[in-house]
């Protein structure tokens, strides 16, 4: 069965992209989930991300657990330099040393824990953060709940689904797809690991995907789903900055649901998608 198609954004703070402030900075890797970012927050900045789930997480987990960190080796400093003074100053100044004693209380209650019991409470994964050098500074990323939860970090990292209308997700995106040419294995596969409702759904995404031309050089999102005789089809074909968009919603006949996506694909090419598709390959070409 197919895993969670849809995206989340991570933030460590856990706030959505409709709360980030302007100017924040959101990492993707997907020409997809860039241009659906810039559709519904042009005031945010899009920045590319490029490694695994994990190296991803880190490199935005990375620069506020170096500051933290530093803040407690800071303060722990100050802690101690505050109480070898007091020592070497004697009776001669004890009323200084009362105060600054003080001051090192207000530290203790900043932080309840030492530098190493700080550390120690840390994950694997911010703990590889903290050893990480990067050059971009994310104030959230845009990953796949799917890739999250394989991984199993979903529950390391604070997350927010983000809305399926809007953040259409990609073609086959939670699914899992095994090829092989022996028809002996085919049939073996198909047994073991087949799921009908989601072969429906992801066939009807790839066929959009496939008329249109597609691939990965331009930002599309087909999102499926099987509801009863009907397969719920969502699809937004948008260009590359997020300001066009050629969007629809149609529920295919379940029997013909591939017939049906190819019809849905053509009608979405009319309407200009395959004009939106075109600019983003030269736009591709360009760059490399």
């Amino acid at each position: 069965e197919r895993a969670p198609s849809g995206d989340v954004v991570v933030q460590p703070e856990g706030l959505g992209i409709e709360d980030l402030p302007a100017g924040a900075v959101v990492g993707t890797g997907s020409l997809r989930r860039g241009a659906q970012i810039r559709a519904a927050r042009p005031d945010l900045t899009v920045e590319p991300i490029r490694g695994n789930v994990d190296t991803r997480l880190e490199k935005l987990l990375a620069p506020g657990l170096q500051a933290e960190h530093e803040r407690r080796l800071i303060a722990s400093g100050e802690e101690n330099a505050l109480t070898a003074e007091a020592d070497e100053g004697g009776d001669e100044n004890a009323d200084d040393t009362d105060d600054e004693d003080t001051d090192g209380d207000e530290v203790d209650e900043e932080f309840d824990e030492t530098v190493e019991e700080w550390f120690d409470s840390l994950s694997d994964l911010e703990r590889d953060a903290m050893e990480r050098k990067v050059e971009t500074e994310y104030d959230a990323v845009v990953l796949a709940e799917a890739g999250l939860r394989r991984s199993n970090l979903f529950y390391e990292v604070e997350t927010t689904r983000l809305p399926r209308e809007e953040y259409v997700p990609a073609a086959g995106q939670g699914a899992i797809a095994v090829t092989a040419s022996d028809p002996d294995v085919i049939e073996a596969v198909r047994k073991a690991v087949d799921h009908p409702r989601t072969r429906v759904a992801v066939t009807v995404e790839r066929t959009i995907l496939g008329e249109l031309n597609g691939g990965c050089v331009a930002p599309i999102g087909v999102s499926a789903m099987v509801q009863g005789e009907h397969v719920h089809v969502r699809a937004r074909v948008l260009s590359t900055d997020g300001t066009e968009e050629v969007a629809d919603t149609r529920d295919l006949p379940i029997r013909s649901h591939a017939t049906a996506a190819a019809e849905f694909a053509a009608d979405l090419a009319d309407r200009g998608a395959d004009e939106l598709i075109a600019e983003a390959r030269e736009e591709a070409d360009a760059d490399e």
